[in-house]
């Protein structure tokens, strides 16, 4: 039986502020993901090729760090 299912190999998410915008791509490629980031304030561009072990950890940090160390007050941003 086939099944559906979403497809989801790139992701553009665009910050907005008074100088211009800030835009991270997020693409997944075979070996892991890629990052690039923008910066239209100062025309800088910057790569980041993660492996899908180091995406793994950066993931678990964020699920299982972040929100405990705002809870516990440990993060004041």
């Amino acid at each position: 039986m086939k099944s559906s299912r979403v497809v989801t190999e790139s992701v553009k998410y665009v910050h907005e502020h008074a100088c211009g915008s800030n835009t991270m791509y997020i693409e997944q490629t075979k070996e892991g993901v890629s990052i690039q980031t923008t910066n239209d304030s100062d025309n800088t561009q910057h790569d980041f090729d993660i492996d899908k072990k180091d995406w793994k950890l950066i993931k678990m940090i964020i699920d299982n760090f972040v929100d405990s160390d705002y809870k516990e007050g440990k993060v004041a941003n």
